[in-house]
């Protein structure tokens, strides 16, 4: 008989060389459309990031600096900024933005020192760099209506000859005219400049600037301050398509059940077609970095389960994760429900004593409706200890498997890297770690409308997290999730009555995808005994290689479709319950996703291989080879190779397969792309097909956007129209964000920030339902009820300019 050969796994290389495209990709995708605006929160986190590293370039400093701030007073006055979120992304984004953010500052008072000009750079920090020795360039003025970067603006060049803590003073390389530099270098703002053909008024986004010449000052300061976030983007694409090639588990595992790379990458680049994730993907905030650890750390938690190694790397990670955001605390809570249900279903649990009679039935029933009552009425720990009393009678015994030694590793390491990477907790560490889980157990409710609900106060409708989910994610990607679901999922077997009914045949072999049929025999009673016995022992148990389900899945790979499928529900059902806050649309449940776009290659992997087999010639196998109607199952799969097997031509065997791959790819992801190419840079704005997309959701008083970011389209329009000095109101915009706009040259330098609509000359509105208010206080304040402009996506508003109306004296500036 022919020699079989069982597949063998792929060449991991190549999986890791894919995976690194995919996060230089996703990296350089994010740079290239980093045009967003800035978030209320991300306002607050620049500033914040900024004055994490005023405290390191102290340390930097030494001696007695270094001393001062290691003091207590010092560090509570550092860390406690902004204390209720941990310190990692704020320290990434402070970092990334003194290594490759270009500083543009002000520069001016221009006087002469000896024969050399010399000028003040201004509005500079200890970590803003302009260090003593260094270079800068001169940058002329920018114009309204041209791009703000420092491309072409360059003028002369100069030596930084002093630095203070706010300043720095330059000398000027070139012999210049004292008269021509504060001509061309007036202050921003509407100006007359007369020309040939008589006065001109231009407008002046900014006055000269100075920018330090380096070489890894590649970026913006918005975009350095951001680019963390999108690394971590990166990672996560990459690790979503490991995931989904199965990387994370054994080779047994594997076998005949790794979706192709055509599949694996589909999905990892949905992530970036999901328009909310992708909108996040560039923002300075911390719910992508969360998101990438997460996924991270539940994949080390599941190879740990058969290589006790990796238990160290999953700790490591979760205690990363904590130093992210506080969503890491709750990550334990499905791998327990793992251990528990994994233990249910491999039949690792025993509950014995009730063989006396009917009392162990009576009192465990008792004691559970006992124990219900109490944890609803009294206090759930009430509960808990009348269930434990329950169990503990000694006609009631429970066995169950000890718990996986990697979570007696995660905590202690977890924790202890949180408070090693975390000042804050340097001192009075009880009381600030305390003082920080507080903090989000009674969160603030922020407003939002919901089906013309306004949610303001607990208790919050059940329905929200998965309706969000069904209406804010392209339809293509969600259809691929059910597909996966179902094909991973499905009942494997139907009772035979409703088979009859339904007249189906009999479960034929040739769905074994699995490993050899030797393996899949059934065990007689003495392995069933053995087994028993070795399941007292968990590691054992979990690492027999030779229980095979109906499919040919491993326990391995049942643990892992398990897992990940409790990735997808737990975070949706926490944000479920109804005390808990739910604003920022889909962000707290964003870690989902990918765990629903790696079920999902399941799917389509499904769907290429029966579009594959259905158009592949029928195998005809060497007439030697009289194989059992399982083993030609087997062969005509490709699970197993069968030497002497015809090989079929290179048309149907390869031009075919590859043009119904890309196909199937397109149908998946470019209505995807398409959809959040439209969005950007609003994604919180996307609503999909099923709500009639954001026109239906607009009627059906559905949330628009968040947090201010669109602040940005309107600001040219404040550039043109507003006049010297004027004050703004921002709405949704928070100081930080006008600072940064200012920053970038986004904003006029001469403009001022108001926070409220009273005495200013122009303002911007974000249309929020839960904020007509203050729409309406404008208008008020303004004496008109019509915006100047607008910005608005598929006939729906989204930002709207307000001027005041001038007196008539004034109609013909």
């Amino acid at each position: 008989m022919a020699a079989i050969a069982a597949e063998s796994v792929p060449g991991r290389l190549t999986d890791i060389a894919i995976a690194t495209a995919l996060c230089l990709g996703t990296v350089g995708l994010l740079v290239a459309t980093a045009d967003a605006g800035f978030t209320r929160d991300e306002a607050f986190y620049f500033g914040h990031a900024e004055t994490y590293q005023d405290w390191v370039v102290q340390l930097q400093r030494g001696g007695k600096a270094r001393a001062d701030a290691m003091e207590r007073t010092a560090l509570l006055d550092t860390w406690r900024n902004n204390g209720e979120h941990p310190p990692l992304d704020k320290w990434l984004f402070g970092l990334s933005w003194r290594v490759v953010g270009r500083k543009l500052r002000p520069i001016g008072n221009f006087r002469l020192d000896g024969r050399r000009i010399v000028a003040d750079v201004d509005n500079l920090g200890p970590s803003h760099g302009f260090s003593r020795g260094g270079r800068i360039a001169l940058l002329v003025p920018q114009l309204v209506g041209r791009s703000a970067a420092p491309d072409g603006r360059q003028w002369m060049n100069g030596e930084i000859i002093e630095r203070k803590d706010h300043r720095a003073t330059v000398r000027l390389d070139a012999t210049a005219d004292l008269d021509l530099l504060q001509r061309r270098c007036p202050a921003a703002g509407p100006i007359e400049s007369a020309g040939t053909t008589g006065a001109t008024r231009l407008v002046l986004r900014t006055s000269c600037e100075a920018v330090e010449q380096r070489l890894l000052y590649v970026l913006s300061e918005s975009q350095a301050m951001r680019l963390p976030g999108m690394v971590f983007a990166g990672l996560l694409v990459a690790a979503i398509f490991l995931a989904a090639r199965l990387f994370f588990v054994g080779a047994t595992t594997v076998a005949g059940f790794q979706p192709s790379r055509a599949a694996a990458a589909t999905v990892a680049v949905g992530y970036l077609t999901i328009p909310q994730p992708f909108w996040h993907a560039h923002l300075a905030a911390f719910d992508t970095t969360i998101v990438a650890l997460l996924f991270l750390t539940t994949f080390a938690y599941l190879r740990s389960l058969r290589h006790p190694g990796w238990a160290w790397v999953a700790g490591v990670l979760w205690g990363i994760s904590l130093l992210a955001k506080h969503n890491a605390l709750f990550l334990p809570v499905p791998l327990i429900a793992l251990w528990l249900w994994d233990a249910l279903a491999e039949e690792r649990v025993s509950l014995s004593g009730f063989a006396r009679g009917r009392r162990g039935p009576v009192l465990l029933g008792v004691g559970v409706l006992v124990g219900v009552l109490a944890w609803k009425f009294v206090h759930p720990l009430a509960g808990m200890g009348l269930g434990l009393l329950v169990l503990a009678d000694r006609h009631v015994r429970l066995a169950l498997p000890p718990l996986p030694s990697a979570l007696f590793v995660m905590l202690p390491v977890g924790f202890a890297i949180l408070v090693a990477g975390w000042p804050l907790l340097w001192v009075d560490t009880a009381d600030n770690l305390v003082r920080w889980i507080e903090f989000h157990l009674h969160h603030e409710h922020y407003m939002q409308s919901y089906f013309g609900q306004v949610l303001a106060y607990p208790p919050f409708p059940t329905s929200f997290a998965w309706a969000m989910t069904l209406f804010t994610v392209p339809l293509t990607l969600l259809a691929v999730f059910a597909l996966g679901f179902a094909v991973v999922h499905r009942p494997r077997t139907l009772p035979d009555a409703l088979r009859r009914l339904l007249r189906l045949p009999e479960p034929a072999l040739s769905d074994i995808r699995g490993p050899p049929p030797t393996a899949l025999r059934a065990p007689s009673a003495q392995t069933g005994a053995r087994r028993r016995k070795q399941s007292s022992h968990y590691l054992t148990a979990w690492t027999r290689m030779d229980a095979f389900d109906a499919v040919g899945r491993t326990a391995e790979l049942r643990a892992h479709d398990r897992l990940v499928l409790l990735s997808v529900l737990w975070p949706l059902a926490l944000i479920s319950l109804p005390g808990t806050p739910i604003f920022g649309g889909t962000k707290h449940w964003m870690s989902a996703f990918p765990f629903m776009l790696v079920l999902g290659a399941r799917g389509l992997d499904w769907v290429l291989r029966t579009l594959e087999d259905a158009i592949a010639p029928p195998q005809h196998l060497d007439p030697q080879f009289n194989p059992t109607g399982t083993e030609a199952a087997l062969a005509r799969m490709g699970v197993i190779r069968v030497e002497g097997a015809a090989a079929p031509g290179w048309f149907r065997a390869r031009l075919c397969p590859a043009v119904l791959t890309l196909v199937l790819v397109g149908l998946v992801l470019v209505p995807a792309a398409v959809a959040t190419a439209d969005v950007h840079p609003h994604g919180s704005a996307y609503y999909n097909e099923l709500v009639g997309g954001l026109p239906g959701a607009a009627e059906r008083d559905m949330q628009r956007q968040f947090w201010g970011g669109t602040t940005r389209e309107g600001l040219e329009e404040i550039n043109r129209r507003a006049p010297r000095g004027a004050s703004v109101w921002f709405h949704k915009s928070a100081w930080g964000a006008y600072q940064m706009y200012v920053r970038e040259g986004w904003l006029r330098h001469d403009l001022r920030y108001s926070g409220g609509p009273e005495g200013t000359q122009l303002g911007l509105y974000h249309h929020q339902r839960d904020h007509d208010d203050y729409e309406l206080e404008a208008q008020r304040e303004w004496g008109t009820r019509a915006p100047v402009w607008q910005a608005d996506r598929d006939g729906v508003a989204l930002l709207s300019v307000y001027e005041r109306p001038l007196p008539p004296s004034s109609a013909g500036r």
